[in-house]
This record gives C-alpha cells, sequence and structure tokens, in this order.
C-alpha cells in the first residue's frame, strides 16, 4: 500500500470516534447509524402491528430479521476491526480499495429484503459503487503471514550446510517446498521477498521472476501463457515450485540447474559446435 494512503487509514483509526465498547451500528457513521436505527424501529412497529392483528407468524418473521441484522451487523464490527489490524500486514494479492473507502465511513448501509445488510462504496479499480453483503468482504483476503521467515532460514541452513562431499541437503527440498506453498503460495506470488535482491532484474517479487525466465530472447511469453493469478496454485501448477526449489538447491549446490536451464545450455552448445 502507498504510504499516504497507509497513513490516512491508520490516522482515520486512530482519531474516530468509536471504540470497542461502541454499537455496530455506530461505527460507521452518523447517517448510517441513522439508517439503521429507522430501519429497525420500523421492523419493531411491523412485528408490533402483527401481533396485534393476530399474526404471530410474520411478528415472529420481522423478530428474527431484526435478529439476523443485529448478527450481522456485530459481525461487520469484526471485520472493521479486522482491516484496522492488519493495515501492515495484508497481502498485494488482495485488491482492498473498496474495503479501505467502506471502512472509512465512505460508504452507505442498506437492506434486502432478506434481511441482508449490503454495504455499497466506490470501487477504485472499477470505478464503480460495488453492493456487497457481508459474507461477501474478506472471502480474498489474504495476510502475509510468516513465510518469509520461514524461506530466509531455510535458505541460510542450506548455505551453511553446502559442502563438495556429495552429500544430500539437510532436508528434503521439494517437500519443504510444497509446504510452503500450500498455505502461502498467494502472498508468495504477489509479496516482495526479502531474500531475494530488491534492486535486481525482478525487484524482490516471484511473480517478475517467473516471467523472466518463461520469456524467450526477447522478453516475450508464449500466446497461451496464463497470467491469470489463480492460474500459479500450486495445486495445478508447478512455476512457484520450479523457482523457489531451484533457488533453494542453489544455495546448497552453486552448481546445480534446472531442466530448463540444461536444455538451454545444451542449444548454446549445438548452436556453438554447427
Amino acid at each position: 500500500m502507498e504510504s499516504e494512503k497507509l497513513a490516512t487509514i491508520e490516522s482515520y483509526y486512530e482519531n474516530m470516534p468509536y471504540g470497542n465498547k461502541s454499537l455496530s451500528s455506530e461505527i460507521h457513521g452518523p447517517k448510517n447509524q441513522a439508517t439503521i436505527n429507522e430501519h429497525i424501529k420500523t421492523l419493531v412497529s411491523m412485528s408490533d402491528v402483527a401481533r396485534q392483528q393476530n399474526q404471530p407468524d410474520l411478528a415472529q418473521s420481522l423478530q428474527s430479521g431484526i435478529y439476523k441484522i443485529s448478527t450481522e451487523l456485530d459481525m461487520l464490527k469484526k471485520i472493521k476491526e479486522e482491516h484496522a489490524a492488519d493495515l501492515r500486514t495484508r497481502s498485494n494479492w488482495t485488491d482492498h480499495g473498496w474495503d479501505d473507502n467502506a471502512f472509512t465511513e465512505q460508504c452507505i448501509i442498506s437492506f434486502d429484503d432478506k434481511m441482508d445488510v449490503l454495504i455499497t462504496a466506490f470501487d477504485p479499480t472499477s470505478k464503480k459503487q460495488i453492493t456487497k453483503k457481508v459474507d461477501q468482504i474478506t472471502k480474498d483476503w489474504v495476510s502475509i503471514g510468516d513465510w518469509m521467515q520461514t524461506l530466509s532460514q531455510a535458505k541460510q541452513e542450506l548455505v551453511e550446510a553446502r559442502n563438495d562431499m556429495g552429500t544430500a541437503p539437510p532436508f528434503d527440498i521439494d517437500f519443504f517446498t510444497n509446504n510452503l506453498l500450500k498455505n502461502n503460495w498467494k502472498s508468495i506470488l504477489s509479496d516482495q521477498d526479502p531474500t531475494m535482491d530488491p534492486r535486481g532484474p525482478y525487484r524482490g517479487f516471484r511473480l517478475q521472476q517467473i516471467l523472466h525466465e518463461d520469456a524467450d530472447a526477447n522478453g516475450n511469453l508464449p500466446a497461451d501463457y496464463n497470467l491469470d493469478k489463480f492460474s500459479f496454485d500450486p495445486n495445478i501448477d508447478n512455476r512457484l515450485h520450479s523457482v523457489i526449489a531451484g533457488e533453494l538447491k542453489r544455495s546448497f549446490d552453486p552448481n546445480y540447474e534446472t531442466e530448463k536451464e540444461k536444455n538451454t545450455a545444451i542449444q548454446l552448445m549445438n548452436r556453438i559446435s554447427s
């Protein structure tokens, strides 16, 4: 996140007139609080009328709606707290433009006919007003986690174990890489890796490394190359595994070459000798 934007959001959270004891109906600004209170007041009034008119099923349905709204507002409050806590640890995998607007009181709260709470905010990426239900907000959220330290320690262990005696690495590198990617691949793909040189050709990003290595001599990727971020899922793709495992193997054996590198070297030698 840009430092200026981060400072603005952190300033909002530091100075907002709400705390842990605030009602879940009031933490989205006075206009939204008035909308929520008026809607609840209407439902309570309708429920009372239904009871007076001997319509217990309708009255109960309205009461259930009130409870549902209250529950979803409590969930929304917890999500806002998570948004505040995760500002410095969230991954670049997720586009948080909508979230940042929604949780800094730049949203409109409304309700549908099923008593779902709806949150409408401006999405800077699509440049549109987007409406989401509470359970849709965090479905794509990703935190960075501790994989950076884990990877750094593994590389250091391999470097320290490096020798010329033909011994095996101190751990199974492919197995380690599989475990590392299992729960962290989205962040590994999207966030700067401190084990890489930030001033190098990849600027510290695995995605740039993969694209650079998969491009031809002219810097072009194959016409059918899949750039969709979900296509890098290690359950269906080996690109992330290849670059990380290869780097770890070179940490232990500086002469290690991937099959692609071996083939490239062979082709180069054939051209030279022909």
